[in-house]
């Protein structure tokens, strides 16, 4: 072997070592980088673990809600409990405690009242849908008084009858003060009656109490359509809020797109914006540049929370309960033309995903746990917010 041959064959070698050394060095980087991967989503799993263990603080979660948006977080509401267990029927003391479990942090619940003026949980007008009465006898709740239907068995899902009777109100709060729940109650109250009722119940002195001590009128939201009160004034008015009963209260108003024609909706918003008790707004919006996008780009623009309602059919295909528990409406069947012109023409509330792209950030929705699951793969579940 000549010189120029001998250096060329050691220059070969060193090239080699080196492109072997630059490839090593490659490897090492990106062993680093899915070890930093790895520690990050261990990190992440151990601290979700830990919060599981924990119960969650219902004051922190009543402030994050009122602070307005956070772009890391997605609120979450089990829409009448959590049911989509069997066995487990909606609206019952069983679904708030599913939900609770769940680490799921408001919990809507529906209010209608007994011939005896007491407000009881269910859902639809007549009684037929979910409990054993079945839709042969289809009576109304309001025909019953208080005690005989309490002895009603529930029905789960899948229509079979449960060992989970209808529940009054007093005896959700006494169930969450029992059992030490700590959970946010939103409850979906039609009218004056009703939300008086429950307001008196809650401050009438009943040692209503969550896991943390606090009362029930500081974990409990009402949330009533805007056209029940006449804005800030007639609510107040009307519920007796003044002293400490007003710093207490949580109010969520709700505007349909049908309201349009019935009441000044953006005057009423900004009139409860600002107000102790407004916690957010919830809208139905239905469809960008809809009606009510002049709410939501207010709300927006205020940091305020806004919620919507995630319309998943709970009748089998595109189909919804009616609300006397008959079978069926669809959403479009629900459409409203304003009479200036501006109508519903689509409905995407059935994508959490689109709800959420619009500017909702608190979703009540019948699949709270994958939605849940769902937005933590994305980075939209930073719950740590209600415990620490």
């Amino acid at each position: 072997m000549n010189t120029m041959q001998f250096a060329g064959a050691y220059c070969g070698k060193k090239n080699i070592a080196l492109k072997s050394k630059k490839k090593l060095k490659r490897t090492f980087i990106i062993i680093m980088k899915n070890i930093k991967k790895l520690s990050l989503l261990l990190l992440l799993i151990c601290a979700s673990n830990l919060l599981q263990a924990q119960l969650l603080n219902t004051d922190k979660v009543i402030n994050t809600l009122k602070s307005g948006r956070k772009t890391d977080l997605v609120a979450v509401c089990a829409h009448r409990g959590y049911w989509r267990e069997n066995g487990v029927p909606e609206n019952s003391l069983l679904a708030i405690q599913r939900a609770a479990d769940k680490k799921i942090e408001t919990v809507e619940i529906d209010i209608k009242m007994s011939n005896d003026n007491q407000p009881v949980l269910m859902h639809d007008w007549n009684l037929g849908r979910t409990t054993e009465l079945g839709m042969g006898r289809n009576d109304l709740v309001s025909s019953w008084p208080n005690g005989a239907l309490q002895t009603l068995r529930l029905k789960d899902k899948n229509g079979n009858l449960t060992n989970e009777h209808l529940p009054t109100f007093r005896q959700v709060l006494s169930y969450i003060r029992d059992h030490n729940i700590a959970i946010v109650l939103v409850l979906d109250i039609k009218d004056r009656n009703a939300a008086w009722a429950c307001w008196n119940i809650m401050t009438e002195g009943g040692g209503w109490k969550n896991h943390w001590g606090s009362p029930a009128a500081k974990w409990t939201v009402f949330k009533l359509n805007a056209t029940v009160y006449n804005g800030p004034a007639d609510l107040e008015k009307s519920l007796g809020l003044s002293g400490s009963r007003y710093n207490d209260f949580r109010f969520v108003p709700v505007y349909t797109t049908n309201m349009v024609d019935k009441i000044d909706c953006m005057a009423q918003y900004k009139s409860y914006r600002n107000k102790p008790y407004f916690i957010g707004v919830e809208v139905d919006i239905k469809q960008q540049n809809g009606i009510h996008q002049d709410i939501m780009d207010q709300a927006w623009n205020d940091g305020k929370t806004v919620c919507c309602f995630n319309a998943i059919p709970d009748a089998g295909g595109n189909n919804f309960n009616k609300a006397d528990g008959t079978c069926c409406y669809t959403l479009q069947s629900l459409f409203f033309k304003s009479k200036s012109g501006k109508a519903d023409t689509e409905d995407n509330r059935g994508s959490w995903q689109w709800l959420t792209s619009m500017g909702v950030h608190w979703i009540t929705t019948d699949e709270p746990v994958n939605l849940i699951n769902d937005w933590l793969d994305k980075g939209f579940r930073n719950a740590a917010k209600y415990y620490y």
